[in-house]
């Protein structure tokens, strides 16, 4: 099995090329080249591991372990330091800051829990940010679409490997004008090589930029190289205005959160502006204070203002007014293989709401695949989308996929292939608005449209091959399969009632054993197959383990010993599929997930 292909920036570049002929049912001019959302780069273990134990936290959920926390993370400095929270509920009752190559690690989404009662309701729980003091500068030439080239007016400080935003103002499409919304239309790239006056991108860019909207740039300095991962966190406060986000990212770059619950948030659960290559994998974002949208209440993920390249992939949402929102010019991120049920509005018909939502003010050029939703909504109370976002092969169960009425301008050239809308009256609506829409092969309720498309051959527009985590046909959504045939592992943990949280752990390709005790459980093969190798943190001789199932039973359990930390578990017994293993005996990183062929 292949590891995802974002992962690596040469296997990005790779794909660049083929990425176009992979399209057979739809012309590439109207997809934009999603192949490096996630990760730019993968985010190394500091060697630096400090306990919030160390510094006085009791983690019984009473006391204040706020003191703890913070001291815990002022001794790091600013160098890179893991911030390790064991088994425990912790309350924390002032905003926490991170700098760049700082991680937060529990000891699973299940066992360590982050409770945050804050003074203010304008304050978020866990803060990424950086804040921009440069100028920018007038481009001169090479903003149009799909350029890699730009030239930039006077003098400036860029060098290869920085990042830059660009933006210009809005344009005819802004019909519904606000103060928060001005500049909608940017991206935020990496820069491959500065000549003089010219910059070379790593990424192209994905919209025409127009001289009468005046496009400028400015070197950004993002706070980068961050991992929050298995554990819980909790809003225990309530609004009365405003609404602090549980993970508020600001101008932030290769940020992971995986394997976390995020349970009861004032605004949104997750929320990145001015951002790129924010990686959300195997997470639970549940439940709201208050579902009236007011400062993104009741939202789970959002992706505001030229937030670029990021994945949102196998999560579970449920209890939120909109799942996964794009809005003010985010654009070529991707959400894949996502849950959402039981959404929740304030407003009567409670459940009408869009689980993926794009809410206007011009987000363009986002993929949507493989997703199972209630509802897909394209609104336009803040105006128009931008063109080519894209929905591949999701399925929606409640009222369908519908585009509102325009208020003055209308969203276009979007694209729908493959999608599934189940459901009879008064659901299971596939209902468009506006123009040069592509559409092929899109099952409602089991009539093809248009007719006669069945013929579907594109498998996906992002992976080259079926990912790591999924034990199921692929493509598992459309044709040539039948109308709800397959499901998605992210449906299938909520069906199971077990964890709803999936820890990060891809397959390794090529990987060469540590010569040294590790600081976690590894893998050093996955997929497996007759036995399980692993190499063990600390100094043990033999430990207790399970191995569960996806629905949570246990299936196998025993005592290993162990050989300069290392050990075999034979597998013979177990049928292919996903297996969670968990250690006894391990302060932190116990437990994981391997694949069995």
């Amino acid at each position: 099995m292949k590891t995802r292909k974002n992962l690596f920036v040469l296997a990005g570049i790779f794909v660049l090329f083929l990425h176009a002929p992979f399209a057979q049912n739809i012309s590439p001019d109207r997809l934009a080249d999603w192949s490096r959302a996630g990760l730019s780069e993968e985010i190394e273990d500091p060697q630096l591991f400090i306990s919030v134990t160390e510094f006085g936290a009791v983690g019984n959920g009473i006391s204040d372990d706020t003191e703890a926390v913070l001291a815990a993370i002022q001794s790091a400095g600013e160098e890179a330091a893991t911030i390790l929270f064991p088994v425990g509920t912790y309350l924390i009752t002032q905003p926490v800051y991170f700098h760049s190559e700082l991680c937060f690690k529990g000891d699973g989404s299940g066992n360590t829990h982050l409770k945050f009662s804050l003074a203010s309701d304008n304050e978020s729980c866990l803060n990424i940010t950086s804040s921009q003091n440069n100028e920018f500068m007038a481009l001169s030439d090479g903003y149009q679409q799909n350029s890699t080239t730009l030239w930039v007016e006077g003098e400036m400080a860029i060098q290869s490997g920085d990042f830059v935003e660009i933006q210009q103002e809005n344009g005819e499409w802004d019909c519904e004008p606000a103060d928060w919304a001005q500049n909608s239309v940017g991206q935020v790239i990496e820069v491959v090589s500065v000549n003089g006056n010219q910059l070379v991108l790593k990424d192209p860019l994905r919209i025409d930029y127009s001289e009468t909207l005046y496009p400028v740039i400015r070197k950004i300095i993002p706070i980068r190289n961050i991992i929050i991962e298995n554990l819980s966190i909790e809003r225990l406060d309530e609004p009365t205005d405003g609404g602090g986000k549980n993970i508020y990212m600001a101008y932030a770059v290769n940020i992971q959160v995986s394997g976390v619950e995020s349970r009861k948030s004032q605004g949104s659960h997750l929320y990145a502006t001015h951002c790129a290559h924010i990686f959300v994998f195997g997470n639970y974002f549940h439940d709201a204070f208050l579902f009236d949208g007011t400062d993104t209440r009741g939202y789970g993920v959002t992706l505001n203002m030229h937030s670029s390249n990021c994945l949102i992939e196998n999560n579970i949402f449920r209890n939120l007014r909109h799942a996964m929102m794009i809005k003010t010019g985010a654009n070529g991120n991707v959400f894949s293989f996502n849950y959402s049920r039981e959404p929740r509005r304030s407003e009567p018909i409670a459940n009408y709401s869009g689980d993926i939502s794009i809410h206007g003010h011009y987000p363009y050029a986002n993929l949507f695949e493989e997703n199972i939703v209630q509802n897909l909504f394209i609104d336009h109370y803040w105006g128009p989308g931008g063109p080519y976002n894209t929905f591949m092969r999701n399925r929606t169960e409640l009222y369908g996929i519908m585009m509102t009425t325009p208020n003055g301008q209308e969203t276009r050239t979007q694209n729908f292939i493959g999608n599934e809308i189940e459901g009879n009256f008064p659901y299971g609506f596939y209902t468009l608005t506006g123009t040069d829409h592509f559409e092929f092969g899109n099952n409602d309720g089991g009539t093809c449209i248009p007719a006669n498309t069945q013929n579907l051959t594109d498998e996906s527009y992002f992976y080259e091959d079926s990912p790591w985590f999924l034990n199921t046909e692929f493509p598992t959504i459309g044709y040539p399969n039948n109308l709800s045939q397959n499901t998605i592992p992210a449906k299938e943990r909520w069906i199971s009632g077990g964890l709803m949280t999936m820890e990060y752990h891809p397959s390794s390709v090529g990987f060469e054993p540590l010569q040294t005790a590790p600081n976690k459980l590894i893998l050093l093969q996955n997929p497996v197959t007759d036995n399980l190798q692993l190499l063990i943190p600390g100094n043990h001789r033999s430990l207790n383990y399970s191995i569960y199932n996806v629905q949570g039973q246990v299936i196998i359990a025993g005592n290993m010993l162990l050989d300069e930390n290392k050990t075999d578990i034979p597998l013979n017994s177990l049928s292919s599929g996903i297996y969670l293993i968990s250690v006894a005996g391990l302060s932190t990183g116990g437990s994981l997930v391997f694949v069995k062929r």
